[in-house]
């Protein structure tokens, strides 16, 4: 009598850990669409007290809005990039600085939507 080869478990397989991989980066996409709403929504959220405390017409403070979401869409590949090339403690370290830097020195809405930018 033969014995029959043991089956290897359906996870070892190639293609299994090809679809594996395939769901984690779809799940990536999902949560940072999602977040990316979330922020938008906050930022909408925020527009009237943006508006009172600045002094500044619906006009000028929806601009927070677009920038903020524009913005977030470039820094998040760039930062990626920035932090496998120089190490993301540094990148996150100096974007704080020059965030509170600019938050501190620039006045009115624009300055605070530029340190928002980068921060």
């Amino acid at each position: 009598m033969e014995a029959m080869p043991e089956r290897s478990s359906s996870s070892a397989t190639p293609e299994n850990a090809e679809m594996r991989y395939k769901w984690r980066i779809l799940w990536s996409v999902v949560i940072g669409l999602f977040m990316v709403i979330l922020d938008s929504t906050v930022i909408n959220v925020a527009l009237k007290a943006l508006q009172t405390q600045f002094a500044v017409s619906t006009d000028q403070a929806q601009w927070v809005l677009s920038l903020y979401t524009l913005v977030l869409g470039i820094a998040t590949p760039l930062s990626g990039y920035l932090g496998d090339r120089f190490g993301s403690k540094r990148i996150y370290l100096g974007s704080a600085y020059v965030s509170a830097k600019l938050k501190g020195d620039l006045p009115g809405i624009w300055g605070t939507l530029s340190a928002c930018c980068l921060d």
